[in-house]
């Protein structure tokens, strides 16, 4: 049900003629849109209390919804922090692991760096040695002309 509330006597001095011209009471009084009469103190008094009844009912459901939000927000700021907590780990295990992995990587090319190193003493020898036979079969071919 619609209601209309009239305006006050002090708003109908203000507003125009065809207010003040009606017979004002001192208090608003409520008029039903759909019939358009005046209604009595009894129905406007239920009618207030039916207002008042849905608007205890919209903050209740209100209160509901917030303690639910409120719930969920507990929940969403826990999984944060539990997201938080894993990402610390994950970068503490991260950092040692690409630290493990940067020793290993520094002590392979040490490694390398000495293979070649010998391998190249090696082929210096394996070269001294070939230039040897190689004089030597010279010499031992001359000889044997």
């Amino acid at each position: 049900m619609l209601v209309k509330l009239l305006q006050s006597p002090w708003d109908a001095r203000l507003s125009g003629s065809a207010v003040r011209k009606q017979n004002i009471r001192r208090y608003p009084l409520a008029v039903n849109r759909k019939e358009n009469e005046p209604m009595d103190n009894e129905k406007y008094q239920e009618f207030v209390l039916q207002r008042l009844e849905e608007q205890k009912q919209f903050q209740e459901l209100v209160i509901k919804h917030f303690q639910n939000l409120s719930g969920e927000l507990k929940t969403l700021n826990q999984q944060v922090e539990n997201l938080e907590q894993n990402q610390s780990r994950m970068e503490n295990s991260l950092n040692q692991d690409i630290k493990a992995l940067f020793d290993a990587f520094s002590l392979r090319g040490d490694q390398i760096i000495n293979l070649q190193k010998n391998m190249d003493e090696r082929l210096d020898n394996i070269e001294i040695d070939t230039g040897y036979l190689v004089s030597k079969v010279a010499r031992l071919e001359k000889l044997a002309k």
